[in-house]
């Protein structure tokens, strides 16, 4: 059975784990609540951990998308073997996508 660790991270806080060979999780291209007037109020003060922000996210077009090219990546290399496999999800600030996804 393989080890799978998953984290989280923003790499506008040069914060980003290493990992030999990871699976990139890039969530740069979904809804972000900062960056949306309709909803900055109110999600900005919260985090990824909270449904609110986490229906938003999901509900940006290609994130389920997104999350099945990941599994698929992590199923691969499950049937290749691999004993440990790291997956980064990464946004720029670590708080919000990056976090729903991971």
């Amino acid at each position: 059975m393989a080890t799978i660790l998953i984290s989280s991270c923003g790499t506008g806080h040069n914060d980003t784990p290493t990992a030999p060979d990871p699976v990139v999780v890039d969530t740069t291209t979904l809804h972000n609540p900062p960056d949306d007037p309709a909803v900055r109020a109110t999600l900005t003060q919260l985090t990824g951990l909270h449904p609110d922000v986490a229906a938003y996210v999901l509900a940006t077009p290609g994130a389920h998308s997104l999350l099945d090219s990941a599994l698929t990546d992590i199923e691969r290399r499950t049937a290749q073997g691999e004993q440990r496999i790291e997956v980064h999800v990464h946004c720029y600030g670590g708080r919000h996508r990056s976090v729903v996804i991971a």
